[in-house]
């Protein structure tokens, strides 16, 4: 791998020789340099240690409406994975608003049920002055429908808690303290539910949610159980069960915010007429390519201090040795299956198609944080966007979204600086990770919920996942 070189002319020369197409060659070295970094970083841990948090605003319209938008993009992400990860971008015309959707992987459903959700939320608006029990019935059906969309991905979490408190249990099976029996007679109500439905389960889930100071021990338990591990990394069934209940009361949270952010005026006044639009997926660009060039010590190349590199070097052969990360990274280029994520298509497609973003916040709702190649693309693209909430993630089917002529043209150049400076990062990256003896962090989830085991909460929601 081979950090990105310089604008001189024996550089692009260099890379010209090296892809043998030297129209296209510091494109192309760009490019292999991207996907050599990308392995890298995942072989070493595959995150970055941190999150970013919401993109905040003093703007309190421009906060719910990001809330909004990410509330429509959490019902549309209906199942477990990275396909039915979606993102929305709402356009602001002279007559219209105009919500794009799509998703990782193309859903010919998904503009349907996104636009029967807005219609069920501006029927909920316009009988706001309607009886209380006419509202409440309207909330419930919400509800049930958007739980129904969701039921596979809500039978798996509660399929995994009861799963992970079993575990707990065995593990408390001799409370040794006071706290531990209640711990044990708590978690044990958490499962005995049966015959109960989403709405139920969700619901109930949303209450364990607020019951501080059991999560409190809970958590205590998890970190002492973590504290027993010889290897950091591992989630432990204490963990877990933190983990689901944020999963499950998440889906009741979501229901609520949204129907409360229909409260808005300017919400209600977007909802009126909503007109949905699905984004066509963009062509997959070409898959990157193993060849002799492909060497971890490239890395190298681009450090100038002559103690740093050598410290690099020798790092790298610690790592290579005990983790073998050279055959890690060499037999990962065979299972590549690079594609355009989400909030990178809806991007491109409001920058290309010069379209407004409403209330000129430019501003793409996620229905979990970003990972870390989207991130860099955002921060880097010249459209300026709101950076978007990111995990820091570093996966292996991302992709460039392709341009109309890959050796020139205004698309070309733009992606070309925007990749450079993405290289650039990604390759500081990991040169620090190197530096630093980085080990894995803690596991950590990527989805959106209330509770975390592994960092510290944020005011309304927080990162978590699987």
């Amino acid at each position: 791998m081979s950090p990105p070189k310089g604008k001189s002319s024996q550089s692009e020369k260099a890379m010209a020789e090296r892809s043998g197409q030297p129209g296209l060659g510091h494109y192309k070295i760009l490019a292999e340099q991207f996907y050599e970094a990308v392995l890298l970083l995942k072989a070493l841990s595959g995150l970055r240690d941190g999150f970013e948090g919401f993109p905040g605003s003093q703007n309190q319209s421009k906060e719910r409406l990001r809330n909004f938008l990410r509330g429509l993009a959490y019902f549309c992400d209906s199942k477990k994975g990275g396909d039915t990860y979606t993102g929305i971008g709402l356009e602001e015309t002279e007559t219209q608003y105009i919500f794009w959707v799509t998703s990782n992987k193309y859903r010919p459903e998904l503009a349907d049920f996104l636009r029967d959700l807005l219609n069920r939320l501006k029927e909920l608006k316009e009988l706001k002055d309607a009886p209380e029990a006419t509202k409440e019935l309207l909330r419930r059906n919400l509800q049930e429908f958007c739980f129904t969309k969701s039921a596979k991905r809500i039978s798996m979490y509660q399929t995994h808690l009861i799963k992970s408190v079993n575990d707990a249990q065995n593990i408390l099976d001799q409370p040794r303290t006071q706290h531990d029996q209640e711990l044990s007679s708590w978690i044990s109500g958490l499962i005995n539910n049966d015959g109960i439905d989403n709405v139920e389960l969700c619901d109930s889930m949303f209450t364990a949610s607020k019951e501080n100071r059991m999560l409190r021990l809970l958590r205590s338990r998890a970190k002492f159980e973590r504290s027993l591990q010889s290897s950091r990394g591992e989630r432990n069934a204490f963990d877990e069960i933190r983990h689901y209940i944020g999963r499950l009361a998440s889906h009741t949270r979501t229901h609520n915010q949204l129907c409360d952010d229909v409260e808005d005026p300017l919400i209600g006044e977007i909802i009126r007429e909503p007109l949905v639009r699905q984004i066509e997926p963009l062509d997959q660009t070409a898959e990157p390519t193993y060849d002799i060039h492909t060497k971890l010590k490239g890395l190298l190349a681009g450090i100038k201090d002559g103690a740093e590199r050598q410290q690099v070097k020798s790092r790298l052969d610690d790592l290579n040795r005990q983790c073998e990360i050279w055959e890690v990274i060499s037999n990962q280029y065979s299972n590549f299956k690079p594609r355009a994520h989400a909030e990178v298509q809806i991007l491109e497609h409001f920058y290309r198609n010069k379209l407004k973003f409403a209330i000129h916040d430019k501003y793409v709702g996620g229905s979990k944080p970003s990972c870390e190649c989207c991130y860099l693309y955002f921060k880097h693209h010249p459209a300026r966007m709101v950076l978007p909430k990111s995990s820091h993630k570093v996966f292996l089917n991302w992709s460039l979204p392709p341009v109309a002529n890959p050796q020139s043209g205004d698309e070309f150049v733009q992606q070309r600086r925007t990749l450079s400076k993405m290289v650039n990062d990604l390759v500081n990256n990991a040169i620090s990770q190197i530096l630093d003896c980085s080990t894995a962090p803690c596991l950590r989830p990527d989805s959106l919920t209330d509770l975390s085991s592994t960092i510290a909460s944020f005011r309304l929601m927080e990162p978590d996942g699987v």
